[in-house]
């Protein structure tokens, strides 16, 4: 660290939460008490995440000084923003307007869902939207076409589900699309890490993922997962490393591994990298996280510069075409339907509580949706063993179809769309 950086950060001890984060090494505890005198006027939490230790308050500038050539002192860091990867489409979305689409359909054929065959083939959404469809054909979404989405039964092996734990801003769970599942929503009062005190998904987003993910209709794993909300975004789509931290902090403490789903992004970030590192390669977590939205190189940018987790870029499914807005790069690993999705609305009063959204986080939703099915109805992929979901992955992906080619390969990105059987 320089000069000039500890100036800057000194400006700034009054205005925000900073982060430091201290060596491997350290002993946090000896280290707190070294400083025990300048510490008990500041206000400031001590957190340990396997290896990784971080001191987050507000400090006085003779803290800062005294630990600044401190060898001990890993980084000192500003509590970055950290935001959703979602783009609303503004569209009067309604039941008459959309029945020769999908809305209609899918209201009046969702009882096909419980009709179960008689043998192992695959149960038939009749009426899929097209997320659900392009996973399990070979070809981009056409016009008048069958709209059916073959969903592999469930295991009759199956000891239980793998959690997905979506870090978002919440759920609306009562809403009539999860009717069929318990999600398990920790945004009580206890759980609520964004800065509000509002447990509800005002904003949206969660709502959205949740319901590609495991809704009756839009779900890609419908019976085959669970979801454990936390909210960490506030209701603006913004949220706080601090909270972040925390949250990873009470999973490891209190969860059992599964797929940890971060539908956000950050300005790069080597704590966030830190932890990725330390809940895939340690606490054995499948880290699923969107590339971003910003037509700009993923590795830019975290978690998804990360090497430690799966990072989705997004397509235009009736083309096979990269979206127009999603992030790019050869931290990408792949890619998945994200242009005007239909998703549950957070909106749960309205005649068609429905939204139409775009955005990588969906696409990452697809994503940890299809790991989950696969971990769940797998019997040769090891759960503790991330390398066998990304084979399996990376032997069902469809290589070469994602257009401009060209365009891709310049970016060093990969081209590969994600298939689910």
């Amino acid at each position: 660290m320089n000069i000039l950086y500890f100036l800057m950060i000194a400006q700034l001890i009054h205005a925000q939460t900073l982060i430091i984060q201290l060596t491997e090494n350290t002993i946090g505890l000896k280290f707190l008490k070294k400083y025990d005198t300048i510490l008990k006027l500041c206000s400031y939490e001590y957190l340990e995440i396997s290896n990784n230790k971080f001191i987050i308050g507000k400090f006085d500038t003779n803290f800062l000084k005294s630990i600044y050539f401190d060898t001990e002192v890993k980084s000192i860091s500003k509590d970055n923003q950290i935001n959703i990867c979602q783009l609303k489409k503004k569209n009067n979305l309604s039941y008459e307007s959309n029945n020769n689409y999908i809305m209609k359909p899918i209201l009046e054929q969702s009882s096909l869902l419980n009709t179960k065959p008689n043998d192992t083939s695959p149960l038939v959404q009749h009426f899929a939207p097209r997320h659900l469809v392009r996973l399990t054909q070979d070809h981009a979404i056409k016009k008048k076409q069958e709209m059916n989405f073959k969903y592999p039964l469930s295991s009759p092996n199956k000891k239980k589900n793998h959690n997905i734990y979506l870090l978002d801003t919440g759920v609306a769970t009562t809403h009539p699309g999860f009717y069929h599942k318990k999600i398990i929503n920790k945004t009580i009062m206890k759980y609520n890490f964004t800065h509000n005190l509002n447990n509800e998904d005002i904003n949206g987003h969660g709502t959205s993922i949740a319901s590609i993910i495991l809704s009756q209709l839009l779900g890609v794993c419908k019976n085959d997962c669970n979801i454990i909300s936390y909210k960490i975004i506030d209701d603006n789509g913004v949220g706080y490393l601090s909270n972040f931290i925390k949250t990873l902090k009470y999973i490891q403490d209190n969860e059992t591994n599964g797929i940890l789903l971060l539908p956000f992004i950050s300005e790069k970030s080597q704590i966030i990298n830190d932890l990725m590192y330390t809940f895939n390669q340690q606490l054995n977590y499948t880290i699923v996280v969107p590339a971003g939205n910003y037509q700009l190189d993923s590795c830019n940018y975290s978690p998804s510069s990360s090497n430690d987790v799966i990072t989705v870029g997004s397509i235009d499914s009736t083309l096979d075409k990269i979206a127009d807005f999603s992030n790019y790069g050869k931290c990408i690993n792949i890619f998945a339907d994200g242009v005007n999705m239909l998703t549950l609305s957070n909106n749960i009063n309205d005649n068609i509580p429905f939204d139409i959204f775009s955005g990588t986080s969906l696409s990452a939703g697809i994503v940890a949706g299809v790991l989950s099915q696969w971990l769940n109805n797998y019997d040769e992929i090891n759960f503790d063993n991330n390398n066998d979901l990304i084979m399996k992955l990376d032997n069902l992906a469809i290589k070469g179809i994602i257009q401009p080619n060209k365009y891709l390969e310049n970016s060093k990105t990969v081209n590969k769309l994600i298939q689910m059987i």
